[in-house]
């Protein structure tokens, strides 16, 4: 797997994830279901930061990549569960193909550095989830501020 088609992928769902989060917002039964805008939340942030990071910090790849797969999949079987509206349909296409997407360049990253562990140990994780928190807030101020503007209007 082509690590620009990786991020490609990442970067697809995480705006399909967000598209999917407002569209299930204004929606009757999807707008009750926390664990779906849970997960379509963290994939979001999980795959923009991972497009964004597997250029820029190419020793992380197989981590964030597992991450990224992990999360997205969660999204992916969540939107699922909807599979009648066209939206969220779409949306776990995506997170689908992000998933597959990360595996793949996970196989042939671990190949290329074998032996590395698929499986990150919990340092590393917090790494991740400072990065998260780095790397995210503006995203997560972006999408709050075009919330609002969009309920505004």
């Amino acid at each position: 797997m082509n690590l620009d088609l990786c991020v490609e992928h990442c970067l697809d769902a995480a705006r399909s994830c967000e598209e999917a989060w407002f569209h299930a917002r204004s929606m009757d039964g999807p707008a009750n279901d926390e664990a779906l805008f849970a997960a379509l939340s963290d994939a979001a942030r999980v795959s923009a930061l991972s497009a964004d990071r597997l250029v820029q910090v190419r020793d992380l790849t197989c981590m964030l990549a597992s991450v990224c797969a992990e999360v997205v999949g969660r999204a992916a079987t969540a939107c699922a569960a909807y599979r009648d509206d066209e939206v969220l349909a779409a949306c776990a296409e995506n997170c689908a193909a992000c998933m597959e997407a990360c595996y793949a360049l996970l196989a042939a990253e671990t190949v290329e550095t074998a032996p590395p562990a698929l499986a990150a140990p919990e340092d590393d994780f917090a790494e991740i989830e400072a990065m998260l928190q780095a790397g995210v807030s503006e995203r997560i101020t972006e999408i709050q501020f075009g919330a609002a503007s969009r309920s505004a209007a």
